[in-house]
């Protein structure tokens, strides 16, 4: 089993220019990822959350899920501060269903 770790993030407003910044103050290789970041990422991407689909498995409104789970499979979620960018290897989580898995891809 691989160890859980943390990927700490904070927002910080510059003062020079009055925009948020996305700041990674600490990233592991293995992560849990809430689903909520996940639905951002994928249905309100910006340039500081973003998915790349590899593959997207076809998905019809007639059934119940999450709905990130139909896009989840094989993707990769970018995280990019002003300091440093990561990435991380998204795929369900085999026992929970409020967070997915996250590793940085090979």
């Amino acid at each position: 089993m691989v160890a859980v770790g943390q990927c700490i993030i904070r927002f910080h407003r510059n003062s020079e220019t009055d925009a948020n910044e996305l700041h990674v103050d600490h990233a592991d290789p293995y992560v849990h990822i809430a689903t909520e970041v996940i639905d951002k990422a994928i249905f309100h991407p910006d340039d500081m959350f973003w998915v790349d689909f590899s593959a997207q498995q076809t998905c019809f409104d007639d059934h119940e899920h999450d709905k990130a789970a139909c896009f989840a499979l094989r993707s990769v979620l970018h995280i990019k501060g002003v300091n440093r960018e990561v990435l991380y290897r998204i795929t369900p989580h085999p026992d929970r269903a409020d967070v997915y898995q996250g590793h940085w891809p090979d």
